[in-house]
């Protein structure tokens, strides 16, 4: 499969690249911190460095596009794959790169507008992109709604796969029109959408096996048993995410550089703050402090950054370490934010600068 879509591939993945290349070419006017996840209201509520959203965001969809690339050409049953049908895993990658980097860019940039408006528009045309090529599918053990069902019967695989056709275009017609409606209610009709487009295939696959039963249709999945190649690479690949989800949950620092007029906060998955003396209000130090639930940002198992609630404070920003009790509450033209260290040592060092700071401008 490779060697006949050599083309096909080089285009794709330049295209999955493209991002960076513009990334480059504005380097300069891109923030050090950029965000690269929006929440269900469409705030950002993820950060990333430059270099990891310029560079490292298209180089790992390109990892994921490639190990695609590489399951699929093991596959022996794609041998005589409708190639209209195999044209869905050369381009869902490189529209999710060019789509998802061009909200990051934008909203970098300065850009205002509702994320939340996009993401109904992205999944529409996904979904009609593979709504067009599932009835296309013959069957095979990497590509299309791969049951023991639909790989246990010919007939059971083709009708599924032309009534997965018509439910994935609807749906992705739906999507589209979802973006017209109140952003509040966006997420809940495309999760809506979703589950349908999944389900109603299926429960249709199941109705023909049923048929099938009573009239003595046999189902052998046999020939589709994924190799033990494939079977190690998927291994290699959860553990490799869970590798990852690892490293950003018990990792990370927070660092307050004070300065004469004003601290800069830097945080590890998070965008940098500045707060200027000046614009403190009052300043607190915390024996204790409670997180209390998050409205938007990043938690972890050492890290708890971003807008959160709880009864003390009611709704407040923070950039705090999980594990340590004391912080230091501070007001900033009308906002409560809640810091501190890596212990309750860094904590008070944060308090003394804060205060001091504070006061030097005041005096």
């Amino acid at each position: 499969m490779l060697k006949q879509n050599k083309i096909k591939i080089i285009i794709s993945s330049i295209l999955i690249l493209l991002p960076m290349a513009f990334g480059i070419a504005v380097w300069d006017k891109l923030p050090s911190s950029m965000a690269v996840h929006f929440g269900v209201n469409g705030e950002a509520d993820g950060f990333a460095s430059k270099a990891m959203a310029v560079f490292g965001l298209p180089l790992i969809l390109l990892l994921v596009y490639w190990l695609a690339l590489v399951v699929t050409s093991f596959d022996k049953s794609q041998k005589n794959q409708n190639r209209k049908a195999l044209g869905v895993i050369f381009w869902i990658i490189p529209i999710i790169s060019v789509f998802a980097n061009a909200v990051v860019y934008a909203m970098s940039l300065g850009a205002t507008f509702d994320v939340l408006k996009l993401i109904p528009i992205m999944l529409g045309l996904l979904f009609l992109l593979i709504g067009n090529f599932l009835p296309k599918a013959t069957q095979n053990k990497t590509l299309g709604i791969r049951t023991n069902l639909t790989l246990g019967n010919e007939e059971n695989w083709t009708k599924t796969h032309r009534i997965s056709g018509i439910t994935w275009f609807v749906a992705g017609i739906l999507c589209l029109a979802t973006a017209f409606l109140p952003i509040e209610v966006i997420p809940f009709v495309l999760l809506g959408v979703l589950v349908v487009a999944i389900a109603l295939p299926l429960i249709y696959s199941y109705s023909i096996y049923k048929k099938h039963k009573k009239s003595g249709v046999e189902y052998n999945a046999e020939k589709f048993k994924s190799s033990p190649f494939i079977a190690a690479i998927c291994i290699v690949i959860i553990l490799a995410v869970l590798g990852v989800l690892a490293l950003v949950s018990f990792t990370g620092e927070i660092n307050y550089n004070f300065g004469a007029e004003s601290v800069v906060i830097e945080a590890d998955f998070y965008s940098d703050l500045e707060i200027r003396y000046e614009d403190i209000e009052e300043v607190e130090y915390l024996l204790k402090n409670g997180a209390g639930a998050k409205i938007n940002g990043f938690n972890s198992a050492k890290l708890l950054i971003g807008k959160f609630s709880n009864k003390a404070q009611g709704e407040h920003f923070r950039y705090t370490y999980r594990k340590t009790e004391p912080a230091v509450r501070i007001k900033v033209k009308g906002e409560t934010l809640i810091l501190n260290g890596k212990d309750e040592r860094e904590t008070k060092v944060i308090y003394v600068e804060l205060l001091s700071g504070r006061q030097a401008i005041l005096d």
